[in-house]
């Protein structure tokens, strides 16, 4: 599934003419997804369950609260760096300055060049305008799914919903008729269900 991107003029300076403005492309946020919905998804593609999930983010996030409290960076591999900013009233005396008037001011994350690389690969496409909504057909999505499966080999349930933008139900209910049919193969059972197609199971 691609993020979507719109257009938006630059703002103008005073004085100069509203159509010198230069566009520029903004993301168009998506959906929220929320911490729930994000770990059921890792629960579905993977051997640990919801529960198991929730507790490492809270024993995780406690650790991180302890050690930013005291005033460490803290590391997260994979994704960057956990800080803590303060806030102080403004003063050019410094003895005005002491820890009755210092307190928290927000957590900053500096995102590490992995992340960013990984980042740098996304698919993008325009957003399309009111009344231009078009929901791909099915024999468009089947086209997609055998597009990724020839060049992975196999495709998971999670890669045929971020492949097409669909959600748990429809994404099942596509490769289940497309089994039938015989379009497409499952193979393995729970969550490690994978999905060939015809042509590759016949080299």
């Amino acid at each position: 599934m691609a993020a979507q991107y719109d257009l938006f003029k630059s703002p103008v300076a005073h004085g100069e003419e509203e159509d010198k403005g230069l566009l520029h492309a903004r993301i168009v946020n998506g959906a929220k997804v929320t911490g729930h919905a994000l770990l059921t998804e890792i629960a579905d593609a993977s051997s640990f369950t919801l529960g198991d999930l929730k507790g490492m983010v809270s024993a995780v996030t406690g650790a991180m609260a302890r050690h930013l409290a005291e005033g460490d960076v803290v590391e997260l591999e994979g994704l960057g760096y956990l800080s803590v900013s303060l806030k102080s009233l403004p003063t050019a005396v410094r003895s005005e300055v002491n820890a009755a008037n210092v307190r928290f001011g927000n957590v900053h994350l500096r995102t590490c060049g992995e992340l960013k690389k990984v980042l740098s690969s996304m698919r993008l496409m325009r957003r399309e305008k009111s009344g231009e909504k078009a929901e791909r057909l099915p024999a468009e999505r089947l086209a997609l799914a055998l597009e990724f499966i020839h060049k992975q080999v196999f495709m998971s349930r999670m890669d045929y919903q971020r492949l097409v933008g669909c959600n748990k139900s429809m994404a099942l209910r596509d490769l289940n008729f497309w089994v039938e049919a015989s379009l497409l193969f499952r193979y393995g059972s729970g969550n490690q269900i994978a999905y060939f197609s015809k042509d590759l199971l016949t080299l």
